[in-house]
């Protein structure tokens, strides 16, 4: 899982706005928040018991770590104007992959801001679905990895980086290393 977060956090440029959506308690947001200075971090996740344990992990961060992140409860769906108040978006999703209402309004121009979609994915048949309506909807597939969680098993986590036209906060920002997982 850490060199998947060392990978992911080279994809969010500092003074980024970041929305993880799926966040389970907050670890993918919270390991960037502490290795980069964002203007703003928000999780959301369904499970009303994770802001629990979100909560306990933001009481330990750095103040001005902490004054900026923040956590919602509800479904990617339901949150999803959120994607109007950010310039990269993470998905965590289950296994079935992310909401179809909140797959279309990524797709929607003018109806979502962020300029990168970063999906870390564990169910390879609907991360091909996701995939496959991102990339119709004008997504560019900008970088790919897996990652191997579980040795002796098929069972892959997709680490997957999306863009689209440029927002000035990315404007410039380029990745070129591979990582080997």
């Amino acid at each position: 899982f850490e060199r998947l977060l060392e990978s992911l956090v080279k994809f969010v440029p500092d003074d980024s706005r970041v929305v993880e959506f799926c966040a389970g308690v907050g670890a993918i947001g919270l390991a960037i928040a502490s290795r980069i200075r964002l203007k703003s971090l928000l999780c959301t996740e369904l499970n009303k018991l994770s802001e629990d344990v979100f909560q306990q992990s933001w009481t330990n961060l750095p103040s001005d770590v902490a004054d900026v992140t923040s956590f919602e409860v509800g479904t990617a769906a339901a949150l999803r104007e959120r994607l109007l108040d950010c310039d990269i978006a993470i998905a965590d999703p289950p296994r079935q992959g992310l909401d179809f209402h909140f797959l279309e309004l990524l797709c929607a121009p003018g109806k979502s801001n962020p300029s990168r979609f970063i999906s870390v994915s564990c169910g390879q048949e609907a991360f091909q679905k996701d995939a496959d309506r991102l990339l119709r909807g004008g997504w560019t597939a900008m970088h790919a990895e897996a990652h191997l969680f579980f040795p002796g098993s098929n069972h892959v986590e997709m680490l997957t980086v999306f863009d689209r036209s440029p927002s000035p906060n990315l404007a410039g920002y380029t990745q070129n290393k591979t990582t080997q997982p």
